[in-house]
């Protein structure tokens, strides 16, 4: 999956005046990405308060250090549920 994205983000840079918007929550790709001219990266925050996820919806530079799908996994406890 990170290879295909890959190819198809660098094959948009091709197109110099236009705009594209890719989603992923996979650091790796933005990892390859982010030292590449034309591409900026960003994310909608989240945050945790009372322990519980809060949306803000804000458009924020960068990529987000939350790892809310694993968060969620082990608040829920889907790994115990899965093993035992």
């Amino acid at each position: 999956a990170i290879t295909c994205s890959a190819i198809l983000i660098k094959g948009f840079l091709r197109y110099k005046n236009s705009f594209f918007i890719i989603s992923s929550h996979n650091i790796q790709l933005t990892e390859q990405m982010e030292e590449r001219d034309g591409i900026q990266l960003n994310y909608i925050e989240a945050l945790i308060e009372d322990d519980k996820p809060k949306f803000t919806y804000a458009f924020r530079a960068g990529t987000s250090e939350l790892h809310l799908g694993r968060y969620l996994f082990e608040k829920e406890g889907i790994e115990k549920m899965m093993f035992n």
